[in-house]
């Protein structure tokens, strides 16, 4: 089979997938550069705005334009720093943790259903070759 074909295939996969993932998310009211935001501050908590753009390698602008619709549609807060009253903490709201919530399931089952007819040998195969893929592209990366 020609190689071109097959990494050409896991590319449409990939864009499949993102297609999939981003109309869920808008149909909870949030775009998905949005979403992105949210999910980092679910997994980390209370974060700075520059710790956020610096762990999401975007610009300090780029974040406060998205937290700021993000606090004007009420899914996340500004709160006074603990440590130095100067900067704030930007914490999720109780409906930023409710998309949150949809948003994991959303992905559940987009991934679920992805698998539906693959069966578990099949998949730890194919998660066994994705593996050896990695790592041979991570080996070219360590040579240059």
């Amino acid at each position: 089979m020609d190689k071109k074909h097959i990494v050409w295939e896991i590319c449409r996969i990939a864009r499949e997938h993102r297609k999939l993932v981003e109309k869920r998310i808008c149909s909870l009211g949030i775009h998905p550069s949005q979403h992105h935001f949210l999910m980092y501050l679910s997994r980390h908590g209370a974060c700075s705005q520059n710790s956020i753009a610096e762990a999401m390698e975007v610009s300090a602008s780029t974040v406060a334009v998205s937290l700021k619709k993000l606090e004007k549609g009420g899914y996340i807060e500004k709160q006074s720093s603990p440590e130095d009253c100067r900067s704030n903490r930007i914490v999720l709201t109780q409906k930023g943790e409710e998309v949150v919530v949809k948003s994991r399931c959303l992905f559940e089952e987009v991934d679920r259903q992805m698998f539906e007819s693959i069966t578990e040998e099949q998949q730890e195969q194919l998660h066994g070759y994705m593996e050896q893929i990695l790592n041979n592209l991570r080996g070219l990366d360590e040579q240059e």
